[in-house]
């Protein structure tokens, strides 16, 4: 036959017990916040959090994320980029991760596709996001384009997506939020900027938080 326990604590005791464990919890809420990385918000995102690597360095989680989904080793990168985002001028006279595109004129940022991108073997398209501390982030995506000009990247892998037509596609995932960093096939909008080549690509800076600078790269046995 079992047993029953009854504990029976004053209002008092039950209050103490109660603000004991508000206070732990205050406490280590408040270490949190208050620790050697501050996080831009309350709690730690994910750009704020280190892996240590085999080899005793460090990376963000965030950049430990990206390395694993593209899983793409052995590239060489050309030394000058496509696109700088950084050295641009905006029309309020920004420059730096500041610079930001005006709505629907983004002329700055369209620029050919690179042959080496319309090959067989196709390209690796490699971007560095940096912010006001420096280089944040860096992340590859294949991407390939046929005679057809329809494309393949590794993010938007359908490969039915066509380069020249109305429909405005992200090649590589944008970053930065509502207002982002872009990587598009077209642009179309009717009263401004139109960029609806096959022959080329629209890049867009519209974080005025972040830059970017975007490489083309090709398969190597050395990497950058």
């Amino acid at each position: 036959m079992k047993k029953r326990v009854k504990i029976d604590l004053s209002w008092r005791a039950w209050s103490l017990i109660l603000g004991f464990f508000i206070l732990i919890g205050f406490i280590g809420l408040n270490f949190a916040y208050n620790s050697e990385v501050s996080p831009s918000v309350f709690g730690h995102t994910i750009d704020e959090i280190e892996v240590i690597n085999p080899d005793g360095s460090t990376t963000s989680l965030e950049q430990y994320i990206e390395d694993k989904i593209s899983g793409i080793k052995g590239y060489s990168c050309d030394s000058t980029p496509i696109y700088n985002s950084m050295t641009l001028t905006d029309s309020r006279g920004n420059t730096g991760i500041n610079y930001y595109d005006d709505k629907y004129k983004h002329s700055n940022g369209i620029k050919p596709v690179p042959a080496s991108c319309k090959t067989d073997a196709g390209c690796t398209i490699k971007q560095e996001i940096f912010d006001s501390k420096g280089l944040k982030l860096t992340r590859q995506y294949q991407y390939i384009q046929y005679s057809s000009n329809k494309w393949w990247s590794s993010y938007t892998t359908a490969g039915a997506y066509l380069n020249g037509d109305t429909t405005s596609t992200n090649i590589i995932p944008t970053y930065g939020g509502d207002y982002a960093l872009y990587l598009r096939d077209d642009y179309q909008h009717t009263t401004s900027t139109v960029e609806i080549s096959s022959d080329n690509w629209t890049f867009i800076d519209r974080t005025s938080a972040y830059g970017m600078k975007v490489y083309i790269c090709s398969e190597n046995t050395d990497t950058v």
